[in-house]
Order: structure tokens, then C-alpha cells, then sequence
């Protein structure tokens, strides 16, 4: 199966939770035998188009602009879809999904994933809060949904009646480390602590 990811920014060494996503899921993916290609955007990682744990990334251009980046990538990518005819086209996040009409228009099948609530977030503006809650509504039209957490799939339910399946993000299980005196600094009993990081 061939599958063009569209949404990113590139990977790796480029911050991002899509990135970060990307380059944990797609790596297994082409490991199963699948062909994956990532359209990167070239202010991220340069112009030559390299493969990274056997995923093809080839970068096109985009404008270096916090409004117009991922729309102007987006579409380029999914115009470029007509030429590499992937059997799926993957989108990631709201403000790319806005294509997923125009992607089924082309014929191919569509999956996207929402990654949150972009509107929410208090550096954009009033017109762009529009277009990413219209682009919300666009992704919703994919052949499949995939929400990172279940109060977006619930979300999606109650406001669009969209059944979305939830697949969170999940962490590399690093080594670790003995217990020791870093931990005991702070009278931690092995075994009886926990530790959080995030955001809230």
C-alpha cells in the first residue's frame, strides 16, 4: 500500500506534536512493507528529498508565513497526490484537512487525524479561528477519523455526529534508569512515586 502523508512539517530534528507523531507511527508502518511518502516542507528540511527508517521525504516548498504555510504546502501536496496515485492520502491536523474534499474529488481515500483544537489557541485571529473550525468540518468528511484523545472523539461526535476512531499518541519505552540519589534528594521511596510531564 502507498501511503502520501500530508500535514507535517517534516522530520526529524523538526518540533512539532504532528511531527513528533509522524516520525514515531510511520517508521512501523513502512516496516510492514508499506510504501510511505511524507511531504515535507523545504524551510524545515532543506530541499533534497532524503529517506529517514525507510520512509521517502521529499521536500516542496512552502512560504515562511504562520498564515499561509500549511495551506499553500497542503494544497501543492495534494495536487502532487495526482501524480505519485497513493492508495491513501493521510492528512494530519485541522487547518490541513481543509483539502480533504478536494482529495476525494481526485478519487483518492482519505484518513485524517485531529490532533486538537487549533482555534483555540490564542495567536490566531478571528478570520483564521474561522477557516481552521470551517477546515475542522472538512476533516470530518474523511473516509476515516482519527482523534488522539477521546474528548475528541467525543467532541466530533456530539458536534458533527462523526464516529472517529481514537489512537493517542503513544511514547518509545526508553531504558530506565535505577533508582538513586537524584530521587532520594528529593525523599522519594522507590517504587511508591510517579512522575507527570505535559502541558495542561
Amino acid at each position: 500500500m502507498k501511503i502520501l502523508v500530508l500535514g507535517s512539517r517534516g522530520f526529524p530534528n523538526v518540533q512539532g506534536g504532528v511531527e513528533a507523531c509522524c516520525e514515531n507511527l510511520y517508521p512501523s508502518i513502512a516496516a510492514h512493507g508499506h510504501e510511505v511518502i511524507v511531504i515535507s516542507r523545504s524551510c524545515y528540511t532543506g530541499k533534497k528529498e532524503y529517506v529517514y527508517k525507510g520512509i521517502r521525504i521529499i521536500p516542496f516548498w512552502a512560504p515562511k508565513n504562520m498564515k499561509l504555510e500549511a495551506l499553500v504546502h497542503t494544497f501543492l501536496g495534494t495536487l502532487a497526490a495526482l501524480q505519485f496515485k497513493p492508495d491513501i492520502i493521510h492528512y494530519h491536523a485541522i487547518g490541513p484537512s481543509f483539502f480533504v474534499p478536494l482529495a476525494k474529488f481526485f478519487g483518492f481515500r482519505v484518513v485524517a487525524t485531529h490532533h486538537g483544537f487549533d482555534y483555540d489557541r490564542a495567536k490566531w485571529g478571528i478570520f483564521a479561528k474561522k477557516f481552521l473550525q470551517w477546515s475542522e468540518r472538512h476533516l470530518c468528511r474523511a473516509h476515516a477519523v482519527i482523534s488522539v484523545a477521546r474528548y475528541i472523539q467525543e467532541s466530533l461526535q456530539k458536534r458533527f455526529h462523526t464516529n472517529s476512531i481514537v489512537i493517542v499518541n503513544g511514547a518509545l519505552k526508553k531504558n530506565i534508569l535505577p533508582f538513586g540519589e537524584y530521587c532520594k534528594r528529593w525523599n522519594l521511596e522507590k517504587k511508591k512515586y510517579f512522575l507527570f510531564t505535559g502541558r495542561l
